[in-house]
């Protein structure tokens, strides 16, 4: 492999968010080996450690302002590389480019395949995963190499059909949370430290306050940017309001997040979906503990590593009999019905009935799978007649563990010193550079196989409202 990479990264923008902090810790690493560069629709609103280019039909379809010719934006992408290296780049470094968040992308890195650029695609959200809208009905590229940041995914897309020599695991580097200069005593809350999206499953942590009187009050730092996810979040906000839970939502827009992570007593999590997981490893690096959902096929990769994650539950069985069953199956075939036909991907009836039968066997149901109008029935429940939470602690038994963590000591410094061991940036480096040997030295003739990778994500056992539906309220 060349000592000094020429090294393209691509992504629709630049803006704060999960992927850009990715781009910008990987330009970080490989500084000081490759020259590198950045192509992206919007420009970045703080420095970037490359340079960075703005093609302006390279940003999301409702951020571009007319609509331009994917042979017009693959030629300009290429005089661009071509003017800063005349023999072009070695690696075109493509983050999420299945997403049909820009329609043209796909065409775009087409005709740059076919113009001999070396493409590098790494995903972090699957289309399949939920995301129906965001489906494209066009192959995915072939022959190139892939890259994702999970086991499950890797697995997801060896068996649709990728080579292993095309297909690397990049899981991300882990930032320490740096604690602030001045010491700050425990302040006797829970944190939750997301933007507050549906799919973090807000509810959940609202529940979570109503099961003992000494539970902690919750934080959530950030409110979410989509118009549906406000609406559920102004939704929840006003139920927390209208009955004085114990919760507080946007912390993070009037005090430094530091402040608040060095002030709680642990970090909270009851999302029901990640890409990466950094909310299972970052409290740790601050010395907290980490109570909530357990997420089987994200955890166990940090498990392996030798992490210890004992005040998580794995579900919250719900009583089926607390809600209407039958509206909830209707909300369950409706949403299925929609995702199938944006997929086209048709399953018979009796797939989708067996699967209800499956989901709410024993007459229970996990709060995870229920959306935001039913999960609001179950709290109403709770607060008119607080013997049910003694009766959801009882049927949860890991409840009563999450909502009174209390790691020793030894649990807590292990599992800080396994994520700065295996997540750090040094380690994260050397994985990105082996990559980019693979990319450089093994010429891979693979593609996907989109309908294996759908039904590899297309659980209708845990199909969640939450995931798959909309907002009823």
């Amino acid at each position: 492999m060349p000592r000094s990479l020429k090294i393209a990264f691509l992504h629709y923008h630049l803006k704060p968010g999960g992927v850009t902090t990715v781009i910008r810790r990987q330009a970080e690493v490989i500084r000081n080996t490759c020259d590198t560069l950045v192509f992206c629709g919007e420009a970045p609103g703080k420095p970037f450690p490359a340079e960075t280019i703005l093609i302006e039909g390279l940003a999301y379809d409702a951020q571009r302002q007319k609509t331009q010719n994917p042979a017009g934006v693959a030629g300009s992408i290429l005089a661009a590389l071509r003017s800063r290296w005349p023999q072009g780049c070695d690696i075109l470094h493509v983050h999420n480019p299945t997403l049909t968040k820009n329609r043209q992308l796909l065409d775009i890195l087409s005709i740059l395949q076919e113009k001999g650029v070396r493409l590098f695609l790494q995903i972090h959200d699957f289309a399949e995963d939920g995301r129906p809208h965001l489906f494209s009905p066009r192959p995915y590229p072939a022959d190139c190499h892939w890259a994702v940041i999970n086991s499950r995914d890797y697995r997801a897309l060896i068996r649709s059909g990728l080579r292993p020599e095309g297909l690397s695991l990049l899981p991300n580097a882990v930032t320490p949370i740096q604690r602030p200069a001045k010491p700050i005593s425990r302040q006797g809350f829970a944190l939750y430290p997301v933007r507050a999206i549906r799919r973090k499953n807000t509810g959940e942590a609202f529940l979570l306050t109503l099961l003992s009187e000494k539970a902690k009050p919750i934080r959530i730092t950030l409110p979410p940017n989509s118009p549906e996810d406000r609406h559920s979040h102004e939704t929840w906000r006003r139920f927390a309001t209208t009955h004085a839970l114990k919760v507080r939502l946007d912390t993070g827009l009037h005090e430094r997040f530091a402040h608040q992570a060095a002030g709680a007593d642990f970090f909270l999590t009851t999302s029901i979906t990640e890409g990466f997981g950094f909310s299972f490893l970052e409290p740790w690096t601050i010395g907290k503990p980490l109570s909530g959902r357990r997420l089987p096929e994200i955890c166990s990769d940090f498990e392996k590593k030798g992490l210890v994650f004992d005040s998580l539950y794995d579900g919250i069985r719900i009583p089926l009999s607390w809600i209407d069953a039958a509206r909830f199956f209707e909300r369950f075939k409706k949403s299925v019905t929609a995702a199938t036909s944006a997929f086209s991907y048709p399953i018979p009836e009796t797939k989708i009935d067996n699967a209800f039968r499956n989901m709410t066997q024993g007459a229970v149901v996990d709060f995870g799978l229920l959306d935001e109008g039913f999960q609001e029935q179950i709290l109403l429940t709770i607060l008119s007649d607080p013997e049910k939470a003694r009766f959801l602690l009882d049927s949860n038994p890991d409840l009563e563990t999450c909502i009174h963590p209390n790691p020793t000591l030894q649990v807590i410094r292990s599992n800080q010193d396994a994520v700065n061991i295996h997540y750090n940036k040094e380690r994260y480096g050397k994985r990105l550079l082996d990559a980019y040997a693979r990319v450089m030295e093994t010429p891979v003739s693979h593609h996907i196989n989109k309908t294996s990778l759908l039904e590899d994500y297309f659980d209708l056992n845990a199909f969640s409202l939450l995931k798959w539906g909309h907002d009823p309220r």
